[in-house]
């Protein structure tokens, strides 16, 4: 019984260590910086092997890291956007222009997201 108590427990480390890499590495890119594993690795109070464990290139981590920041702060601000709304159509017109509204908000984690994909694909061979 002990040992499935322990392993679920490593499990919901593992989830939150993965969690802080991520978060340190989002909140990086939203400071307008293109974070080195050291960078992100201090930022999440881990060591850089720790890192490489979770996410194996720095360019997998950055895409992940740019992509919890798209996503969570675009979600919230159509989420809030569309709460008073009741007509559906209104509702979307409302959440699409939230969303449009939050892209300023996104720029840098969005165009690292375009760099380092356009990055990855000229690196791997034809």
């Amino acid at each position: 019984m002990a040992a499935r108590g322990e392993e679920s427990g490593r499990i919901a480390q593992k989830r939150r260590t993965r969690k802080a890499i991520v978060a340190a590495a989002a909140e990086l890119l939203a400071q307008g910086r293109t974070p080195s594993v050291t960078d992100v690795a201090e930022a999440a109070d881990v060591s850089r092997r720790t890192v490489y464990m979770y996410f194996p290139t720095i360019e997998q981590l950055l895409i992940d890291a740019a992509l919890l920041s798209m996503s969570r702060e675009t979600v919230e601000a159509a989420l809030d956007a569309v709460d008073d709304e009741s007509d559906v159509e209104r509702r979307v017109e409302v959440m699409t222009r939230a969303v449009q509204a939050d892209f300023a908000n996104t720029e840098q984690q969005g165009r690292t997201l375009l760099r380092l994909t356009v990055a990855r694909a000229l690196a791997e061979p034809s």
